[in-house]
């Protein structure tokens, strides 16, 4: 080395300058090097004496503050967006081992703001059963812009505007695939209703409650033999 510093003769602290002016430090015994004071390196990299350390920034106000993009991970030196981050593996809020690329972990609800200001913005929690619940702020309406598909129940929202319960492919603009009776059910309240069963070759039984009357306000035609005109 060009300099050492020593304690005694085995302790001591190796100041290298090497061909590209790059200087090296470095202490025996994995002796801990401690700055008094604030440091700066290359104009780029400052270490303020009150502990916070700030890169592209000469005054950081919290523990590590970043002026400019960020790239993390291993290998991963690539231009990172515009004051933005990219990272190369996985994140995780509240969690140190996330299992999916963005992970939030958190009993209070909800864990997730969306906002087009901080009026307007819906939020996304998740209760302790794994329920989600999406609340838009002013009741607005929430909009998804192609299918949706609930496995549990079985409901298919196609981008057709057909609605499919129990079946992925519905044919009309409501089908219901179930072979449990009633298929449907139409109610006045919970104990006057009607029943829609479908039987196993198609046949359609309606089913009133307390032995109501149905009544068919225009003309009826069955298996294009009977036939029940709207003039009696």
């Amino acid at each position: 080395p060009q300099l050492r510093f020593a304690y005694n003769s085995t302790n001591y602290a190796n100041f290298n300058i090497l061909a590209d002016g790059a200087l090296t430090l470095t202490t025996t015994n994995t002796g801990t090097t401690t700055v008094t004071n604030a440091l700066t390196a290359a104009s780029s990299l400052y270490v303020i004496n009150n502990g916070n350390v700030g890169l592209g920034t000469t005054s950081p106000m919290s523990k590590l503050a970043v002026s400019g993009g960020q790239s993390i991970g291993a290998d991963y030196n690539i231009t990172a967006p515009a004051n933005g981050l990219i990272v190369q593996g996985s994140v995780g809020i509240g969690t140190n081992a996330p299992a999916t690329k963005f992970h939030i972990i958190s009993d209070t609800s909800p864990q997730v703001r969306l906002g087009y200001d901080v009026n307007n913005y819906s939020t996304f929690g998740a209760a302790s059963d794994g329920a989600l619940t999406i609340t838009p702020t002013n009741s607005a309406t929430t909009t998804i812009a192609n299918a949706l598909a609930l496995t549990q129940p079985q409901v298919y929202f196609l981008n057709n505007g057909k609605i499919g319960f129990g079946t992925t492919g519905p044919s009309a603009a409501l089908e219901i695939a179930t072979t449990t009776n009633p298929q449907l059910r139409l109610a006045y309240n919970s104990t006057n209703y009607a029943n829609f069963n479908i039987a196993a070759d198609g046949a359609l039984t309606l089913t009133t409650t307390n032995t109501g009357t149905t009544t068919i306000t225009n003309a009826l035609t069955a298996a294009s033999s009977l036939y029940v005109l709207n003039n009696g």
